[in-house]
Protein backbone atom coordinates (compact mmCIF):
# COMPACT_ATOMS: atom_id res chain seq x y z
CA UNK A 1 0.00 0.00 0.00
CA UNK A 2 1.49 3.15 -0.67
CA UNK A 3 1.97 5.27 2.23
CA UNK A 4 0.03 8.35 1.83
CA UNK A 5 -3.22 5.84 0.76
CA UNK A 6 -2.23 4.11 4.37
CA UNK A 7 -2.26 7.74 6.02
CA UNK A 8 -5.26 8.92 4.67
CA UNK A 9 -7.40 5.79 4.82
CA UNK A 10 -6.08 4.52 8.46
CA UNK A 11 -4.12 7.36 10.45
CA UNK A 12 -6.08 10.05 9.35
CA UNK A 13 -9.16 8.22 9.46
CA UNK A 14 -9.07 6.97 12.69
CA UNK A 15 -7.66 10.39 14.18
CA UNK A 16 -10.92 11.88 12.85
CA UNK A 17 -12.62 8.67 15.13
CA UNK A 18 -11.19 9.29 17.85
CA UNK A 19 -11.33 13.10 17.94
CA UNK A 20 -15.00 12.81 17.77
CA UNK A 21 -15.39 11.12 20.86
CA UNK A 22 -12.08 11.83 22.13
CA UNK A 23 -12.48 9.82 25.96
CA UNK A 24 -13.31 6.15 23.83
CA UNK A 25 -10.21 4.04 24.68
CA UNK A 26 -11.17 1.95 21.85
CA UNK A 27 -10.89 4.62 19.43
CA UNK A 28 -7.51 5.95 20.54
CA UNK A 29 -5.85 2.44 20.55
CA UNK A 30 -6.77 2.55 16.67
CA UNK A 31 -5.84 5.66 16.20
CA UNK A 32 -2.06 5.10 17.80
CA UNK A 33 -1.70 1.10 15.84
CA UNK A 34 -2.58 2.99 12.68
CA UNK A 35 -0.18 5.71 13.90
CA UNK A 36 2.58 3.91 14.69
CA UNK A 37 2.24 1.30 11.75
CA UNK A 38 2.77 4.45 9.32
CA UNK A 39 6.44 3.67 10.34
CA UNK A 40 6.81 0.89 9.12
CA UNK A 41 4.39 1.20 6.05
CA UNK A 42 6.80 4.14 5.11
CA UNK A 43 10.32 2.58 5.63
CA UNK A 44 9.00 -0.51 3.13
CA UNK A 45 7.56 1.18 0.73
CA UNK A 46 10.80 3.94 0.60
CA UNK A 47 13.37 1.06 1.06
CA UNK A 48 11.52 -0.58 -2.05
CA UNK A 49 10.82 2.42 -4.53
CA UNK A 50 12.35 5.32 -2.72
CA UNK A 51 15.48 4.78 -0.85
CA UNK A 52 16.61 8.18 -1.26
CA UNK A 53 14.48 9.26 1.47
CA UNK A 54 15.43 6.45 3.87
CA UNK A 55 18.95 5.43 2.79
CA UNK A 56 20.48 7.38 6.03
CA UNK A 57 18.69 4.54 8.12
CA UNK A 58 20.03 1.44 7.91
CA UNK A 59 16.65 -0.61 9.95
CA UNK A 60 13.72 0.72 10.50
CA UNK A 61 14.82 0.85 14.35
CA UNK A 62 17.10 3.65 13.09
CA UNK A 63 14.06 5.41 11.64
CA UNK A 64 11.87 4.97 14.16
CA UNK A 65 14.48 6.56 16.50
CA UNK A 66 14.81 9.57 13.93
CA UNK A 67 10.83 10.00 14.25
CA UNK A 68 10.96 9.64 17.98
CA UNK A 69 13.60 12.88 17.56
CA UNK A 70 11.87 14.90 15.70
CA UNK A 71 8.22 14.20 17.32
CA UNK A 72 10.11 14.96 21.13
CA UNK A 73 9.50 11.21 22.05
CA UNK A 74 5.85 11.64 21.43
CA UNK A 75 5.98 8.82 18.72
CA UNK A 76 7.22 6.60 21.48
CA UNK A 77 4.48 7.46 23.80
CA UNK A 78 2.29 6.45 20.69
CA UNK A 79 4.64 3.46 19.52
CA UNK A 80 4.30 1.99 23.20
CA UNK A 81 0.29 2.18 23.45
CA UNK A 82 -0.03 0.61 19.83
CA UNK A 83 2.38 -2.35 21.27
CA UNK A 84 0.55 -2.57 24.54
CA UNK A 85 -3.14 -2.98 22.54
CA UNK A 86 -1.47 -6.77 21.06
CA UNK A 87 -0.32 -7.60 24.83
CA UNK A 88 -3.20 -6.54 26.76
CA UNK A 89 -3.65 -9.67 29.09
CA UNK A 90 -6.99 -9.81 31.72
CA UNK A 91 -6.28 -9.48 35.22
CA UNK A 92 -10.22 -9.14 36.53
CA UNK A 93 -13.15 -7.41 35.38
CA UNK A 94 -11.33 -4.16 35.75
CA UNK A 95 -7.59 -4.33 35.38
CA UNK A 96 -5.52 -5.69 32.10
CA UNK A 97 -1.80 -6.24 32.33
CA UNK A 98 0.53 -5.72 29.81
CA UNK A 99 3.80 -7.96 28.77
CA UNK A 100 5.49 -5.66 26.97
CA UNK A 101 8.85 -3.85 27.28
CA UNK A 102 7.47 -0.28 26.60
CA UNK A 103 6.61 2.75 28.32
CA UNK A 104 3.17 1.65 29.87
CA UNK A 105 2.37 -0.59 33.07
CA UNK A 106 -1.21 -1.39 32.52
CA UNK A 107 -4.55 -0.49 31.06
CA UNK A 108 -7.45 0.06 33.64
CA UNK A 109 -11.03 0.30 33.49
CA UNK A 110 -11.48 2.66 37.26
CA UNK A 111 -13.41 5.13 38.74
CA UNK A 112 -12.11 8.91 38.72
CA UNK A 113 -10.78 8.41 42.41
CA UNK A 114 -8.21 5.52 41.60
CA UNK A 115 -4.93 5.43 41.36
CA UNK A 116 -3.58 4.27 38.54
CA UNK A 117 -0.55 3.82 36.03
CA UNK A 118 -1.83 2.69 32.51
CA UNK A 119 -3.99 4.21 29.98
CA UNK A 120 -7.71 5.63 30.86
CA UNK A 121 -10.25 7.82 29.81
CA UNK A 122 -10.04 10.54 32.48
CA UNK A 123 -12.28 13.17 33.40
CA UNK A 124 -11.62 16.52 33.68
CA UNK A 125 -15.60 18.15 34.03
CA UNK A 126 -19.00 17.68 34.53
CA UNK A 127 -20.09 17.02 30.90
CA UNK A 128 -19.34 14.17 28.52
CA UNK A 129 -17.03 16.65 25.76
CA UNK A 130 -14.45 16.97 29.59
CA UNK A 131 -13.30 13.54 29.22
CA UNK A 132 -9.81 12.66 27.50
CA UNK A 133 -7.69 9.58 27.10
CA UNK A 134 -4.60 9.95 29.31
CA UNK A 135 -1.51 7.54 30.04
CA UNK A 136 0.79 7.16 32.64
CA UNK A 137 3.90 5.76 31.87
CA UNK A 138 6.57 3.68 33.86
CA UNK A 139 8.43 6.93 35.39
CA UNK A 140 5.33 7.97 36.70
CA UNK A 141 4.66 10.75 34.48
CA UNK A 142 0.96 11.14 32.99
CA UNK A 143 0.29 12.35 29.18
CA UNK A 144 -3.06 13.46 27.82
CA UNK A 145 -3.16 11.42 24.32
CA UNK A 146 -5.00 14.04 22.02
CA UNK A 147 -2.37 16.56 22.06
CA UNK A 148 0.21 13.86 21.35
CA UNK A 149 -1.23 12.26 18.74
CA UNK A 150 -2.36 15.39 16.92
CA UNK A 151 1.93 16.71 17.31
CA UNK A 152 2.79 12.79 15.53
CA UNK A 153 -0.19 13.00 12.83
CA UNK A 154 1.44 16.23 11.86
CA UNK A 155 4.63 14.90 11.55
CA UNK A 156 3.30 12.35 9.23
CA UNK A 157 0.71 14.87 6.87
CA UNK A 158 4.45 16.63 6.53
CA UNK A 159 6.70 13.69 5.76
CA UNK A 160 4.13 11.57 3.77
CA UNK A 161 2.64 14.70 1.42
CA UNK A 162 7.03 15.17 0.30
CA UNK A 163 6.32 11.80 -1.21
CA UNK A 164 4.47 13.45 -4.11
CA UNK A 165 6.57 16.44 -4.20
Amino acid sequence: MHPVHYFEVFVEGNFYDFSENNYCLRRAFNSCVSASHMADIYFKYCKRNQNKIVSEFNELKDFINFINKKTQNKFKDIRSISNAYKHLYLDDDCHSSIASGGVLTSVESFEKDEDIQGINNDYYGSVKSEWVVKFTRKDGSIGSLNPILESVNKFWSDLIYNLLE
